[in-house]
């Protein structure tokens, strides 16, 4: 945990994040970095779109999506899954890797591995199935903010997560024993997820229907039906070409994709320029979540009205003066 000074300090100015995260060593206060950025910088929005992306690019590996589709949870309960997922995950971020809670959290979850491996047997005993998953939890973040052209995090903060998911990474089991191999730091992270995306996988019908499924969860989540192909264009911008193609998922709608990527953008200059938040925002999935996301998801219907109405207005007034 970061010093009490610092605790009592962090919040003295509207913009107290990127410099209370700055005073912190990412060599030795890496758990409070990754902590102070999952409880002040995610929300459920952005969580299910990491949630939704990051599965879809670790399965791309077929037998990534044998496992997904065994227990058939990401087509029968789909929101069931997403909610249960950010619960477990949740003490990762928060407790980090040297609490006594991760530990037992993914010592279970190696258990389960090991069963689910008894009748799928080699699918959990490569060092790839464990690196890229870890990887992306800190990709995720890095990769959006590349992809709309806005600054990614200081090279301080990229070593905090490098080693927050090197010390998860160390706590997996594969079948045949400890895991190895994990990226030497960040840019090697990235390096290792690039190469990941670039190998040759086949396609395969499991992958598309658990990479549709998944997608579906997100749309059905946030956005009435007649909206569900703007969360599907959510999800495919923020996708490597070569996952939308191994998935068949796309292509993308280049009409849709400039208004999503400027409400993105939009977001993120809003972010840097509003007050810091004060309270923590991490979507805990209490008895308000339910709340919170019906909130965003008409809040999420307005903005994209009206900019419909203003595209129509637009391409009218166009029309008139052609």
């Amino acid at each position: 945990m970061a010093t009490t000074e610092k605790e009592n300090g962090k919040l003295g100015s509207a913009k107290w994040l990127q410099p209370y995260l700055e005073s912190l060593n990412p060599e030795t206060e890496w758990e409070e970095i990754v902590r102070t950025l999952a409880n002040y910088t995610l929300n459920e929005f952005i969580l299910n779109i990491s949630y939704v992306s990051n599965f879809i690019l670790v399965i791309q590996e077929p037998l990534g999506s044998e496992a997904l589709v065994h227990t058939e949870k990401v087509f029968d309960r789909k929101q069931e899954r997403f909610v249960d997922s950010v619960r477990y995950f949740t003490p990762w971020f928060i407790d980090g890797p040297s609490s006594e809670r991760v530990r037992k959290s993914i010592s279970s979850l190696n258990n389960t591995h090991m069963r689910i491996a008894k009748r799928l047997p080699g699918r959990w005993d490569h060092d790839d199935d464990f690196i890229m998953p870890c990887v992306q939890m800190a990709l995720f973040g890095h990769n959006m903010k590349q992809r709309l052209g806005v600054p990614v995090d200081s090279p301080h903060i990229q070593a905090a997560w490098h080693r927050w998911c090197k010390e998860i990474f160390n706590l997996f089991l594969k079948e045949s024993g400890p895991v190895a191999g994990f990226p030497e730091d960040f840019q090697g992270m990235v390096e290792y997820s690039n190469w990941f995306n670039r190998r040759s996988f086949k396609s395969t019908e499991k992958g598309h229907l658990a990479s549709v499924a998944l997608i579906q969860q997100f749309c059905e989540r946030w956005f009435p039906r007649p909206l569900h192909f703007v969360g599907y264009e959510i999800i495919i911008t923020f996708l490597p070409d070569e996952t939308i193609d191994r998935h068949r998922l796309g292509p993308r709608k280049k009409w849709l994709e400039f208004p999503i990527m400027l409400i993105f953008r939009v977001m993120f200059w809003l972010q840097a320029v509003l007050p810091d938040p004060k309270k923590p925002c991490y979507p805990y999935m209490d008895s308000r979540s339910a709340k919170r996301v019906t909130k965003l998801k008409t809040t999420l219907t307005a903005i994209l009205s009206m900019v419909a109405v203003s595209a129509t207005i637009s391409a009218y007034t166009i029309a008139s003066y052609a």
